[in-house]
Parts: C-alpha cells; structure tokens; sequence
C-alpha cells in the first residue's frame, strides 16, 4: 500500500503535525508514503517523492509547511487538471491521497475522490470556516496570537489614550475576530455576518470616553463591512473624543509554531483521516479503470467532528445540545463557543451586534 500527502491553499499552524501523524500511521501499517510538494501546484509537475520516516523528526512543533503550498488554475478550472493529476499519482504508485488545507484544498480533495482516487481531507485553516468541522487545525494557535497582540496593544492605547483597530484574517467567516474580541477583552467586533453601523459604534466610543476610560478597542475581520481602514478613517473624520489607529496582524496569524492544542488536534485528525478508507482502498482504486466499486464512501472533505468517532477536541461549544447547533455560518460556531465561554449577557452582546461597553 502507497500513500501520498500534500498541504495546499493558506498557511496554518499544525499542518505539519498532521502530516506527520497521518505518515507515522501509514508507517506503521507497513506502508509506503509518498509527499507532494507545493500543493496541487507541485502535483501537476510531478514534485512527487518518497518519504523516509526519519525526516518527521520535528514536524509536530514547526510552524508553516514543509512541503510547501501553492494553488493551481489548472487543477482548479475543469476535470482536465484533476484527471492528469490522478495519472500522475498513479504513475507515481500512490493509491491513495491525503490532502491538509482550507476550503479549496478540501474541494478539490473531493473532486479528486469523486474521479477514482480515494481522498480524504484533514482541515487545517485559520478561517475556521469549513462545513460540519467545529475546529480546524490552526485556529488555536491564531487566537492565541491574535489575543498576544491585542493585550501589547492595550498598553500603547492606554498610554496615549487612544482608539485602536485591530484587524485579523478570517476572509468572510467572523469566527477568529469574535474570539479574539472576547479573549482580548475588546469593547466591540464587526465580522461579514453582520452589517456595521460605524455611527453606532461612535457613539459607544464617545460614551467610553466621557466615563474616563483610557482607550478604546475594536476587533475587525478582513471582511468586515465598513472595513477595519474604513472604520478608522470614519473615526478619525468625525473629530470625536479618541484619535483611532489602525493595527493589522496579517499573515503574523497563521505562521509560528502551534499550540499544544494544535498539535494534539493535529495528531488526533491525521491518522484518522488517512486511516478511514483503509479497508475499501484497494477495491475502489481498482474498480477506477471500469465499474464503480460498491464499497461505502468514507471520505470526508471536513474533519472536525473528532467526536463521531470516539474522541473529542475537548473545545468549548462542543456539544451537539447547543441551540446554535444548526447554523450554516461560521459565526453560529462562534457564539456557540462563546455562550459556554463567558457570561450569557456577554454572547448577546458580541452575537447580536451588541458593544461588550455597554454592560
């Protein structure tokens, strides 16, 4: 049996924890692994090579990824790129493919899958914003990051008594800054979900300010509506009370070593992963060139859902009871971890758009 693994689309800390559980499981089955370099980028040119086990020395505390990532129009526009893609897999020997990344890797994961190649995908993305996972790997780290500089900031903002926006990655999906927001202590959020009103969030300012408090500050998304820049400016144009500045954390997120609760989700999803279709492998692959095989379909585009199978991520808003259960966006997901996380008065305040000052 041969394996192959690639990490594909944006960064995230734990990637290479994954890799390596899901390696070291392969490894000790009797099997052989193979790594593709630079994401589906590297797989179309062939950057596949085998795995000796002694390099996974080390992997489970380095940050970015080692096989590198990089995204592919080919692969993505059409079934062209993914059926030279499995050729090339095939040539190579592989029999199967892991692949750790976002909502893109994951998708093309799936695709891939659906044309022959038993696949499975290990979500690893900062956004947090993969369907039906409750946390992907990554996402711990960033917010811990992501709380670091909004605590160093809060001594700046308070020193010169000022306002102070800070920016964090997410794309469209407002799960990192909510948290952030509640784990820094800021005074409001604005996520995609929700529509900002800027002069609602002037008057709050302006309110904290005559109360004597020395700073003020505002977590936003990437794809906030006004954006961070803008909400700035507004502030700045309306010559109120706090000067406003801007801080963008960026890519900062999603590089440095894990958590320790990365590398443990890391290390629980990837050989999980990777093991789920070790019975029905053999069979679909070579059901590929003809017939269809029978077997079940076990693979998964998304997974978080450690419970389903046994274990848990241990995360809070875990429990399938809770009433936001059932909510497509992300930021369901997060209130749902911030009413288990903070006073119910605080997840009304940061879910219904309502500022934590006022409390």
């Amino acid at each position: 049996m041969k394996i192959a693994g690639l990490t594909s689309g944006g960064v995230a800390p734990g990637m290479n924890a994954a890799l390596r559980a899901a390696a070291q499981a392969a490894f000790s089955r009797g099997w052989e692994v193979l790594a593709v370099a630079e994401g589906y980028y590297g797989l179309l040119g062939g950057q596949i090579r085998p795995v000796d086990r002694a390099e996974l020395w080390g992997y489970v505390q380095q940050g970015g990824t080692v096989l590198g990532t990089g995204r592919s129009s080919e692969f993505e526009e059409g079934e062209e790129g993914k059926k030279r893609a499995i050729e090339l897999l095939r040539d190579a020997g592989a029999e199967g493919l892991v692949v750790i990344g976002g909502g893109g890797s994951l998708s093309g994961a799936l695709a891939l899958d659906g044309l022959g190649l038993p696949t499975v995908g290990v979500p690893a993305t900062i956004d947090n914003d993969i369907p039906g996972t409750e946390l992907s790997i990554g996402v711990d780290t960033a917010l811990n990051t992501a709380a670091t500089v909004i605590d160093r900031i809060k001594d700046t903002t308070t020193s010169h008594r000022r306002a102070m926006v800070v920016e964090v990655l997410g794309r469209d999906s407002g799960f990192l800054a909510v948290m952030s927001a509640i784990a820094g202590g800021a005074d409001a959020v604005m996520v995609p979900e929700f529509e900002t009103q800027p002069e609602e969030l002037l008057d709050l300012l302006n309110e904290s300010y005559d109360k004597g408090k020395p700073r003020f500050t505002m977590v936003a998304a990437e794809g906030a509506s006004p954006s961070a820049g803008e909400f700035r400016d507004f502030v700045n144009d309306a010559g109120g009370s706090y000067q406003a500045d801007l801080t963008v954390l960026g890519h900062i997120q999603s590089g440095g070593s894990p958590t320790s609760f990365d590398r443990v989700l890391a290390s629980r999803l990837g050989p999980r992963r990777s093991m789920r279709w070790q019975t029905t492998i053999r069979e679909r692959w070579s059901a590929s060139a003809g017939t269809r095989s029978a077997a079940p379909r076990s693979t998964r585009s998304s997974a978080g859902n450690a419970r389903s199978t046994g274990g848990s991520t241990d995360w809070p808003g875990s429990s399938p009871r809770s009433p936001l259960r059932n909510r497509s966006k992300s930021l369901g997901r997060a209130c749902n971890v911030a009413l288990r996380a903070t006073e119910a008065v605080l997840f009304g305040q940061f879910c219904l758009g309502i500022p934590a000052s006022r409390v």
